[in-house]
C-alpha cells in the first residue's frame, strides 16, 4: 500500500494557530505567503496540476495529501547507476515534494483562514471580500481621489503610510491635500492624476518609493508672503533612500509670486535629500515661473530644485519646458535656477541626463542659470545629452550673469562625456564691475577646483557681453580635456564703452585666473568662428586670455575655422609662447593689435582636417561620437575631429551583464566537461571501444538536455495527487 505523508499534523487543526503546529509565530512566517505563491507558480510551470492550496472535499480530511513512496524514492537517489534523465526527474520530484509539505499548516505554510482565525487580520466571523486589502497585508487599490486622501491617515488604519499601493484609474485631484510622510510603495500603474494643486506626497522617506506614475495638468501657485520651504508637483521633499523612479509630469505649470523664503520649487521634488534617487523620471511640456520682489532666495529647477548629500539622479529626461525667473522691469534680485536642479550641493551624481528643446530664461538682477544646475558644488555629472536648447539673459542692468548648458557654477566637480547639439546662449546684458564680467559657457561658465573631460559640442551659438567659451569661459584650477566643437559660433562683445574691460572668446576657457594650475590639453576647433572685440578682446582655441594660473596648454588644433579678435591665437589668444602640439590647417587669424590676417596652414599633415581620423571616436565615449543626434544634424560626420588618442581614458572594464553570462557559460561548460568524462570511463569500464567508446559521452548529454522520459511511464512515479 502507498504510504501517504499528510502534514506536520495528522489532521488540520480547527483551533490552534500555524504558531502552534509549528513553533513559529506569526511573525515568524508573515513572509512566508509572498514567496510561497511566487514558488507554487514556478512550480505550476512544470506541473500545471499542481495546486496544494485547494480546499479538501471533506471537511474533517488533511487539507493536502501527498502520495508518494518514499522508500522507492530514496533508493532511486542513492543508486550508482541512474540515468541522468531520470536523475533529474527524481530531483523535480523531490522539489515539488518539499515545496508542497512547505504549504502545509504547521510547516511554515499558509493556512485556511476559516480553519485558523488567529492568523488572520479581520475580526472572526468577518468575510474576507469585506476586509481592505491593507488589513489583509495585500496590495491596496487606488482608483478615487477619496482613496488617495486615506493614504497615511490615522482613522483609516488600512491605509498605511507604509503600504503597497497600485493605482487602477485615471484621477481627477483638483482638491487633494499632500499624503504626509509616505514610506511605502506607490505604483502608478501608467494611469494619470490630474489637476494637482499641490504636492502628491508632502515627503516621501526611509526608502519610500513612488514609481510609473503620470501627473497632467497640475497648476501649483504659491503667492504668499509667509512661506518658506519646498514645493514640488509629485512630492515636496523626497529623503532617506527614497526613490521616485519612472514617472511623468507633463503639461503642468508652478509659479511663485510671493513668499518670505527661502523657497525651493521642482516639477518633480522641491527637494531631494539624504541618499535619495531620481530614476527614469520625464518631465516635458510644463512651464515654471518665479517673480518675486526684493532679495528673497529661491532655488528652481524643473526636475527637483535643491540636491543635497549623496542624492543620484540618473537617466532623467527635460523636454520642451520652459523656466523664467524674473522679468525686464521687475526687482527679483537673486533666483538660482537649473532645469535638472537649481542647486546640487555634497557629492551628488547626475547621470544620462536629457536636455531637448527647452527655454530658460533668466531676468532677475542677479544670475545664475543652468541646463543640468545653477549651482554644483562636489557633484559628478556624466553622459549629459542637451540638444536643441536656448538659455538667455534679456535685461541691461543685470550684475555678473553666469549661465551654461550644462552648470553655471562648477566647484569641485567632474562633469565629462557631454554631448551639446544645436543649443544657443545669448547673454547681452551688464551693470556692474571690470573685473567680474558676463560668463557663458556650453559646459560651465566657471569652473573652479574641477575636471571637464569628454565635450563634445556641435551646430551652436554662444554670444556674450564678456567672456565666451565651450568648455568653461572662466577656469580657476581646473583640468579640462579632450574638447571638441564643431561648426560653433562664438561672440564675445564688450559691455561698455570702457575698452579696459575684458572680453575673450575660446574653445577650452576663455580665461583662466590668476591663482589656479589650471591644465588644458587636447582641444579641437572644427568649421568654427571665434571673435572677441577688437578694440580689446582675446580669441584662441586653446585660452583667449591666458594669465600665469595657466601652466599647461598643449594639444591644440584648428581646422577650417576663423578666430579674430584684439589679440588672437590657436593655443593662446594673449601671447605668442610655443605650446607643444600646436596645429592648424586652414584657418583665418586675425589679431587687431599686431596688424596679422593670415591663413594657418602650421599642420595639415598633423591634424589631419581633410580626413577620417578614428582618434576622436577612440578616446571620446561611444555614445558621443556616434549618437544618432549628432549625426542627423546637417548631416555632420563627426569623425574629422583629430585630436590624440586619449589612451588613459579607455574603459577597459567588463559589463556585470556579460561578466556574470561569461562566469554562468564556464559552470555549464565545467559541469559538461565532467559528465561526458564520467560517461566516456563508464563506457571504457564496460569494455567500449572505438567510435562507440567516443560517442557515448554526446549520447548521454544528448539524452540528459532533452529530458526523455522513461520508456516505461509505468515506472515514473508520480510525486503529487491532491
Amino acid at each position: 500500500m502507498t504510504p501517504v505523508l499528510t502534514s506536520c499534523v495528522t489532521m488540520t487543526p480547527s483551533s490552534d494557530s500555524t504558531a502552534t503546529d509549528g513553533g513559529h509565530s506569526p511573525e515568524q512566517s508573515s513572509g512566508w505567503p509572498g514567496f510561497w505563491n511566487v514558488s507554487k507558480t514556478v512550480a505550476q510551470s512544470f506541473h500545471p496540476d499542481f495546486d496544494p492550496g485547494q480546499r479538501p472535499v471533506q471537511p474533517d480530511s488533511p487539507w493536502i495529501q501527498l502520495k508518494i513512496q518514499p522508500k522507492e524514492l530514496a533508493l532511486r537517489l542513492v543508486q550508482k547507476a541512474i540515468p541522468a534523465n531520470s536523475y533529474l526527474n527524481t530531483i523535480n520530484q523531490v522539489a515539488m515534494a518539499c515545496l508542497a509539505l512547505a504549504s502545509l499548516p504547521g510547516c511554515w505554510g499558509q493556512t485556511p483562514q476559516d480553519r485558523n482565525p488567529q492568523t488572520s487580520k479581520e475580526p472572526p466571523g468577518t468575510a474576507a471580500s469585506t476586509v481592505p486589502p491593507g488589513c489583509r497585508g495585500e496590495q491596496i487599490p487606488v482608483q478615487s481621489e477619496a482613496d488617495l486622501a486615506k493614504i497615511g491617515r490615522e482613522d483609516h488604519p488600512c491605509y498605511p503610510s507604509n503600504g503597497q499601493y497600485v493605482q487602477t484609474a485615471d484621477i481627477d485631484a483638483g482638491n487633494h491635500s499632500p499624503i504626509l510622510n509616505f514610506t511605502g510603495e506607490y505604483n502608478g500603474n501608467g494611469k494619470s492624476i490630474s489637476n494637482l494643486n499641490s504636492c502628491l506626497f508632502l515627503q516621501v522617506d526611509y526608502g519610500g518609493i513612488v514609481r510609473d506614475l503620470v501627473v497632467q495638468k497640475a497648476h501649483i501657485t504659491i503667492n504668499d508672503g509667509r512661506f518658506a520651504g519646498n514645493k514640488g508637483v509629485v512630492a515636496c521633499e523626497a529623503s532617506g533612500h527614497a526613490l521616485l523612479k519612472n514617472n511623468t509630469v507633463e503639461y503642468s505649470d508652478v509659479k511663485l509670486q510671493q513668499a518670505r523664503g527661502p523657497v525651493n520649487l521642482g516639477m518633480l521634488a522641491g527637494e531631494i535629500r539624504d541618499n535619495a534617487k531620481l530614476e527614469g523620471n520625464l518631465v516635458r511640456y510644463s512651464n515654471m515661473n518665479a517673480d518675486i520682489d526684493g532679495y528673497r532666495h529661491a532655488v528652481l529647477g524643473i526636475l527637483t530644485g535643491y540636491a543635497l548629500g549623496a542624492v543620484s539622479m540618473d537617466n532623467n529626461e527635460i523636454d520642451n519646458c520652459r523656466l523664467t525667473t524674473g522679468n525686464t522691469d521687475s526687482n527679483s534680485r537673486f533666483l538660482t535656477a537649473g532645469l535638472m536642479a537649481g542647486e546640487m550641493y555634497s557629492k551628488v551624481t547626475v547621470r544620462n541626463s536629457s536636455l531637448t528643446n527647452n527655454q530658460l530664461v533668466a531676468n532677475t538682477r542677479v544670475v545664475v542659470a543652468g541646463g543640468v544646475a545653477g549651482h554644483a558644488r562636489e557633484t559628478t555629472i556624466e553622459g549629459t545629452r542637451a540638444i536643441n536648447n536656448t538659455l538667455q539673459v534679456q535685461r541691461n542692468d543685470i550684475s555678473h550673469p553666469k549661465i551654461a548648458v550644462i552648470v553655471a557654477g562648477a566647484l569641485g566637480c567632474s562633469i565629462r562625456d557631454t554631448t551639446a547639439i544645436n543649443n544657443h546662449l545669448k547673454s547681452e546684458g551688464y551693470q556692474g564691475r571690470t573685473m567680474d564680467p558676463p560668463r557663458t559657457g556650453i559646459v560651465t561658465a566657471t569652473c573652479e577646483s574641477s575636471t571637464i573631460k569628454n565635450t563634445l559640442a556641435e551646430h551652436s551659438e554662444l554670444s556674450s557681453k564678456g567672456i565666451v567659451a565651450v568648455a568653461s569661459a572662466h577656469a580657476d584650477g581646473c583640468t579640462i580635456r579632450n574638447t571638441v566643437a564643431n561648426n560653433i559660433t562664438i561672440t564675445a562683445r564688450q559691455h561698455s564703452r570702457n575698452s579696459r574691460n575684458i572680453t575673450a572668446a575660446a574653445i577650452a576657457t576663455a580665461e583662466c585666473y590668476y591663482w589656479g594650475d589650471t591644465t588644458i590639453s587636447q582641444t579641437t576647433a572644427i568649421d568654427c568662428r571665434i571673435s572677441a572685440d577688437e578694440s580689446g578682446g582675446y580669441a584662441a582655441v586653446g585660452v583667449g586670455l591666458k594669465n600665469r594660473g595657466c601652466s599647461v596648454i598643449n594639444d591644440t588644433t584648428a581646422c577650417n575655422s576663423d578666430i579674430r579678435g584684439f589679440r588672437a591665437g590657436i593655443a593662446a589668444g594673449n601671447t605668442t609662447d610655443e605650446f607643444p602640439r600646436t596645429f592648424a590647417c586652414n584657418t583665418n587669424l586675425t589679431s587687431s593689435a599686431d596688424g596679422i590676417t593670415r591663413l594657418e596652414n602650421s599642420g595639415c599633415a598633423e591634424t589631419n582636417c581633410l580626413n577620417d581620423s578614428p582618434s576622436a571616436k577612440t578616446s571620446l565615449p561611444t555614445n558621443l561620437s556616434s549618437s544618432p543626434a549628432s549625426s542627423s544634424v546637417n548631416a555632420t560626420d563627426n569623425s574629422n575631429t583629430g585630436f590624440p588618442l586619449n589612451t588613459d581614458e579607455v574603459d577597459a572594464g567588463i559589463p556585470l551583464p556579460a561578466l556574470a553570462g561569461g562566469v554562468t557559460a564556464g559552470i555549464l561548460a565545467g559541469g559538461i566537461l565532467l559528465y561526458a568524462s564520467y560517461q566516456w570511463y563508464q563506457g571504457y569500464q564496460q569494455g567500449l571501444k572505438g567510435a562507440a567508446l567516443v560517442l557515448r559521452p554526446i549520447t548521454r548529454i544528448k539524452d540528459a538536455i532533452g529530458c526523455h522520459a522513461p520508456a516505461n511511464t509505468r515506472d515514473s512515479l508520480e510525486l503529487l495527487s491532491v
